[in-house]
């Protein structure tokens, strides 16, 4: 700033003289002394105003740059692949992550087609990924297989959506292969588990079974059949777990379907009829085991004091959805039979299997209700998140 201020601009400072007579001959102003120090002073400051915002400028300029230099790396060394697809899925740029997935060097990857990497199978998949993202112009993912990258085929999923000027899709790739390897062995793992669970399970039973055979008192057999009816209750869930592909839930309307036709099974199917209508319900493990219980309970009781001597009637077992509250299940269990005795107090009632209603209910977090009109009906209201 001194070097420049020492050397006075001579040009400068003649056209601004040059401009300034031209401006007072206009205005028929004499150009006085005074007048030319005063421009030249404020010259001087604007050009120190300039210099200074020049500064500024190029401090900008390369933050920005190391800022691009930044996100440059992190776009190019970041462990997903990363692609701009045009709307015909030819590759327009691409990450080093992109390119490493496709086993081959970036710069031969610009102008090719994508769908010459994805597996004859996935095709189609990856083709109605694409034609959402430009029809819909919203976000959507697929699973593909890659397997024209030169590499063992890999198993990868893709998330896209349209860029800015809405002309390519921008396209995330992640490889899960191993993900998918580790979560195949660990659903084998729980099926195993499942099924050793049910097996151990069997053989309790037929212990007590056993037990109960070598008994000639009535109340101990009495005991051991609903001992074996509720261990029954259980092992059924982990039969089902063990042959379903989600191992922490199960599709409680099947279930319910198979306990009350095995209950049911062990009583007079002529006399007592058993009718069944079940919403489709994929319930937690942690909620399936003791509402299995539950039913169980009501069910065996059910056929067990509703119908005594040579009565006959309906056993109703029925799990809705009510539209006005999502997550919230009835399951409602109901008979024709003699009903309850008219001083029956539920909150009174000690019996072991009332005792067990009741703490189960509290387990799931549910409401019991208990009708006894032309028969008996008791509602589980319970609700799955």
């Amino acid at each position: 700033m001194r070097d420049m201020r020492s050397k006075e601009p001579v040009s400068l400072r003649k056209k601004a003289e040059e401009r300034l007579k031209m401006k007072h001959a206009e205005k028929s102003i004499p150009l006085t002394d005074a007048s030319m120090l005063k421009l030249l002073h404020e010259l001087e400051v604007h050009q120190v105003e300039l210099e200074m915002q020049n500064e500024e400028l190029q401090l900008a300029i390369s933050q920005a740059q190391i800022a691009t230099d930044k996100y440059a790396s992190l776009y190019d060394f970041a462990p997903a692949g990363y692609f701009t697809l045009d709307p015909e899925g030819k590759i327009c740029e691409l990450n080093l992550g992109g390119a490493r997935l496709l086993g081959k060097d970036r710069s031969h990857l610009t102008g090719i087609g994508f769908r010459q990497f994805v597996s004859r199978e996935s095709l189609d998949g990856f083709n109605d990924f694409l034609r959402k993202i430009v029809e819909t112009h919203l976000k959507a993912s697929c699973e593909v297989t890659l397997t024209g990258t030169g590499n063992t085929p890999c198993l990868v999923i893709m998330e896209g959506i349209l860029t800015e000027d809405d002309q390519n899709c921008s396209v995330t790739v992640l490889d899960i292969t191993a993900r998918k390897l580790a979560e195949e062995k660990i659903s084998l793992l729980l099926k195993e588990i499942h099924h050793r669970v049910k097996n151990n399970l069997a053989i309790v039973i037929s212990l007590v079974e056993m037990q109960s055979r070598k008994s000639t008192n009535p109340e101990f057999i009495r005991l051991s059949h609903d001992i074996e009816s509720r261990i029954r209750s259980m092992s059924m869930i982990h039969d089902h777990l063990s042959k379903s592909g989600d191992l922490d839930k199960i599709h409680f309307d099947h279930y319910l379907n198979s306990l009350a036709s095995t209950i049911a099974n062990c009583y007079d199917r002529n006399r007592i009829k058993l009718n069944i209508q079940c919403a489709q319900a994929e319930v937690p493990l942690e909620t399936a085991i003791p509402l299995g219980l539950i039913a169980n309970e009501i069910l065996t009781n059910s056929f067990k004091y509703a119908f005594p001597g040579d009565l006959a009637g309906e056993i109703h077992v029925e799990l809705t959805a009510p539209e006005s509250e999502k997550g919230l299940f009835w399951l409602t269990i109901r008979d024709t039979g003699i009903g309850l005795p008219q001083d029956y107090l539920m909150e009174d009632h000690g019996s072991l299997g009332m005792m067990i209603i009741r703490l189960l209910v509290q387990q799931i977090e549910g409401e019991l209700i208990m009708e006894s009109h032309k028969g008996t009906l008791v509602r589980i209201i319970f609700r799955i998140t």
